[in-house]
């Protein structure tokens, strides 16, 4: 409709893919010359991902025409294929003698036999899947297996995955890692920013005939970055309709000189509103705008806090812990802070002499935050009857750090009574004397005597032999501590890679979790456990005789 008033001798902008419209802008043409130098030089899968409208199936199709003519391209389009239907697909399109119903043995001898004749007359086959993500991943591990045909130097079959964004999220997916681990090159479509639209346009245009310049102006183009997000497709349909709105415009065609565009702001606009996407409310200037000043407020308001917490009257905000406040009487000159309750088991509280007052020592890891030390007279010390030990009661006590954590250990003690039965469990769990790593390696040799070797377990995490602080230290995070009479600790020994040139055996720690009769029932376990075991990314695991040999008295290693 509008060819002739732009000089043009064909559509620009048609959304079809055509390989003579090919634009090498975008980092399109390096990805070009990187999929060919892969499939001539045989390098088994390659994958190559962009967003709906990102280029794809264009590069698919300028791939067809570029590559040589000794590779030979099986183009599949439908991703609904089960693992059966793959390997005959693949037949199908190579023209192989076999029907529906040959048995699918005959299939896979007859693809080996063709693809080593081709690979004799040296030419190569090609796989080129489209929407991959679609896949089922049991088709996706078929095509992992078909990746097998290889001689002792070469692939016999190539594969490109064409896929959007999802298809890596498939791919990270720990049923399908060994698909994964054979991409041997991952190409990504990224989106067109202002400049490279603006070539894209040109490229485009001259590519159709046309011989003017400045068609769109810089107005119109940064409009249409905006709506199209960078996207091909999207950028095609807009500047398809611009240029429609254009040639519609009378005022265009009475105003337009030498140099001047013809196609402006308020055309592309037209062909927003027209379109099923609309401007990104991230992307307009008004929200740039509220972002900034959002931005300053958030600083100010954070400043301002820091100042506020930093203050005596704000320590729990501040520090991150809870204070024990011992009540002063009213009238005294100040009241009594008392540190976070830290309580370690690895280190023993030690009393010295009484000259001293009875300073008790509370030693562990943590860190204690003692409040400035404070007076108490002899009016206050009727308040402090129940919560302060009797070494605590001179008139004048000057507060040392270890005084502050021993008083709070003592008003844990008056405070037992309000504590939930999950607390005091897990006061008796951290307090005991033996390390959790030997329990739960006790418990784990008992479980492995009774439970069955047909059962599953899941394995939270496995380190090496000589990280026992390790193990220690994360079996003391878990929570809640009820998780823990389903975890054990076992012991596991591999055979050293004769390879590398080393023999004997490496040996491991590994932390596993309860039993269970299924592969489903496990993985819906691993769903219910706790962020703080689920980082690890825990895994089903079969429970066997090697396992319960090497972990049946629960103190080998």
């Amino acid at each position: 409709m509008y060819l002739e008033y732009f000089a043009l001798k064909r559509h620009p902008f048609r959304i079809t893919p055509d390989p003579t419209l090919f634009c090498p802008g975008g980092g399109r043409g390096e990805i070009l010359e990187a999929l060919i130098y892969a499939i001539t030089s045989g390098e088994g899968i390659v994958k190559v991902v962009g967003e709906v409208g990102s280029g794809k199936t264009m590069l698919c199709r300028i791939l067809e025409e570029r590559l040589p003519k000794s590779v030979e391209i099986v183009y599949l389009a439908n991703p609904k294929l089960s693992p059966h239907d793959i390997l005959y697909a693949i037949a199908f399109e190579l023209k192989l003698p076999v029907q529906s119903g040959t048995e699918r043995l005959v299939v896979m001898q007859q693809l080996q036999a063709y693809l080593l004749g081709q690979h004799a007359a040296n030419r190569g086959v090609v796989v080129f899947l489209e929407e991959a993500q679609g896949m089922p991943l049991e088709t996706l591990e078929e095509i992992r297996l078909l990746s097998n045909l290889e001689t002792h130097r070469h692939k016999l079959l190539q594969i490109v995955l064409f896929g959007q964004p999802e298809l890596e999220k498939n791919l990270r997916k720990r049923d399908i890692r060994q698909l994964k681990e054979r991409i041997t090159h991952s190409f990504y479509l990224g989106e067109l920013t202002t400049a490279e639209i603006s070539e894209y346009l040109r490229f485009r245009l001259q590519a159709a005939g046309c011989g003017k310049s400045g068609v769109f102006s810089s107005g119109a183009e940064r409009l249409i970055t905006q709506a199209s997000c960078g996207l091909i497709r999207r950028i095609n349909i807009l500047a398809d309709k611009a240029m429609l709105a254009a040639y519609a415009d009378p005022t265009v065609k009475t105003s337009s000189g030498v140099g001047r565009a013809m196609v402006r702001s308020r055309h592309v606009r037209a062909a927003i509103r027209d379109s099923e996407f609309r401007l990104p409310f991230f992307r307009s200037s008004w929200f740039k705008v509220v972002g900034v000043a959002s931005l300053l407020v958030l600083l100010v308001l954070a400043l301002g806090w820091s100042r506020l917490s930093s203050r005596e009257g704000f320590p729990f905000f501040w520090t991150g812990h809870s204070a024990s406040l011992v009540p002063a009487k009213m009238g005294s000159p100040a009241g009594l802070e008392l540190a976070p309750n830290v309580v370690h088991p690895e280190k023993e509280i030690k009393e010295t002499g009484p000259d001293s007052g009875k300073q008790v020592e509370a030693a562990g890891q943590g860190d204690v935050h003692p409040a400035p030390a404070a007076d108490v007279s002899v009016d206050n010390a009727s308040n402090l009857e129940a919560s302060v030990h009797p070494a605590f009661k001179p008139s004048s006590v000057s507060l040392l750090p270890e005084t502050v954590a021993a008083l709070d250990l003592v008003s844990d003690t008056n405070r037992a009574e309000s504590l939930s039965p999950e607390s005091l469990r897990q006061d008796a769990v951290v307090k005991t004397d033996e390390s959790l790593m030997g329990q739960r390696r006790k418990a784990g040799s008992q479980w492995l005597r009774k439970v069955e070797l047909s059962s599953y377990t899941i394995q939270l995490m496995a380190v090496d032999m000589n990280s026992e602080v390790e193990v220690e230290r994360i079996l003391r995070q878990v929570r809640p501590v009820s998780l823990l009479d389903r975890i054990y600790v076992c012991r596991v020994s591999h055979p050293k890679d004769i390879s590398s040139g080393t023999r004997g055996e490496r040996h491991n720690w590994v932390i596993v979790y309860g039993d269970f009769p299924g592969v489903t029932s496990a993985r819906k376990a691993i769903d219910t456990l706790p962020l703080q075991l689920r980082r690890f990314q825990p895994f089903v695991r079969h429970i066997d005789e090697a396992l319960r040999d090497q972990n049946v008295d629960g103190l080998q290693g």
